[in-house]
């Protein structure tokens, strides 16, 4: 309960500080309900969807779609202009280097098109009060900063009152997102189910459309090509770190499944020093 009031004063301090409304999109279903709207409630965005009852549709799946695809190539904060050409910025929510949803702040004014990361293919016109948002802040950096420590705090948040999975799909990808890095296989999940390992098997396939370990070795690819891009643990290390028994395996299945070696990948993958 202490917890959840400071996170939430921590949140009312950002939302004075900076100017702006916070909101949470989660794309698991593994984040905390009771912390942020799931809409955007700000009195900007309410006048102007409920003036222009078509904006919903395009502004929800703008935020849901073309930002995570953002954010699963590259998740750090970022401005974007949303359909009526406003400014809002969005901090990735990780958990275990997993894309578990994202935090956004605004609306602003626009900014110039090279501070965007991402624009809203289909623009409406611009609401008649666009006029009285603030400006983005001009301390990016801080504000980046402490938004991003919201986001780990909803992230932690995740991680310490787990929402417990209702149906077997989502128990399969709860324990990928877990027991990945373990070794754990096909018996351990079939028990989780209640299932003999052949019938687990086939219920896996039925569900996603491949079996246990194909899900298994992407679940760890996903893991390894986040550390390979933002950690500085060596090529064995972020074998054994993601499950793989050996670095030498590691580089073998990597370089089958994407075309390059672990080496490759984060020479071209790795963010620019800052």
């Amino acid at each position: 309960m202490r917890d959840q009031a400071v996170l939430l004063n921590a949140v009312g301090a950002f939302e004075k500080q900076f100017g702006c409304r916070l909101c949470l999109h989660d794309y698991t279903g593994r984040l905390p309900k009771d912390v942020l709207p799931t809409y955007h409630l700000n009195p900007f965005c309410t006048e102007v969807k409920k003036s222009n009852p078509r904006l919903d549709p395009v502004c929800y799946s703008f935020d849901r779609n073309d930002v995570q695809d953002v954010l699963a190539k590259d998740p750090r904060p970022f401005l974007k202009h949303c359909p009526c050409g406003m400014a809002e910025a969005v901090f990735p929510v990780l958990l275990e280097h997993r894309l578990l949803g994202c935090v956004f702040a605004g609306p602003y004014a626009p900014v110039e098109k090279g501070e965007v990361a991402l624009s809203a293919p289909k623009l409406f016109q611009r609401p008649r009060n666009a006029a009285r948002l603030p400006p983005v802040p001009k301390a990016l950096d801080t504000f980046y900063a402490y938004g991003e420590l919201i986001s780990l705090e909803i992230a932690r948040r995740a991680f310490l009152n787990p929402i417990l999975p209702s149906t077997e799909k989502e128990t399969v990808q709860a324990f990928l997102d877990t027991d990945f890095s373990r070794n754990k296989g096909l018996d351990d999940i079939a028990a989780i189910l209640s299932l003999s390992s052949a019938r687990a098997s086939e219920r896996i396939h039925k569900l996603f459309g491949k079996g246990f370990t194909a899900l298994l070795r992407e679940r760890r690819l996903e893991a390894a090509k986040q550390l390979l891009r933002y950690s500085c643990f060596t090529i064995e290390t972020v074998a054994l770190r993601c499950g793989f028994r050996s670095g030498e395996y590691f580089h073998r299945v990597f370089h089958r499944e994407c075309g390059m070696s672990p080496k490759e990948y984060r020479a071209v993958h790795a963010p620019p020093e800052v």
